[in-house]
């Protein structure tokens, strides 16, 4: 997620970099942006984690109590 808003700011910057030159401030900005992406993806990163510690825990139990027939197995198990 930090990758995604730190490119979606860059590309944002690079709009506005090219309807008025200004280089120097185009790449003194971009270490500021990617505190600042960190920043927001881990906001969203914590907004989801309870989530998905829930669904995490609910398989589980849903796992405890149908337990599978057969063994599971695949392709990858014979390399």
């Amino acid at each position: 997620m930090w990758i995604v808003f730190w490119v979606a700011q860059l590309v944002v910057e690079v709009a506005g970099f090219a309807r008025e030159f200004q280089g120097a401030v185009l790449f003194g900005k971009l270490g500021p942006d990617a505190i600042g992406a960190a920043f927001r993806a881990l906001s969203v990163t914590t907004g989801y984690l309870p989530i998905a510690v829930l669904a995490g825990i609910l398989l589980w139990g849903w796992l405890q109590r149908h337990p599978l027939d057969k063994p599971v197995h695949g392709a990858l198990d014979e390399v």
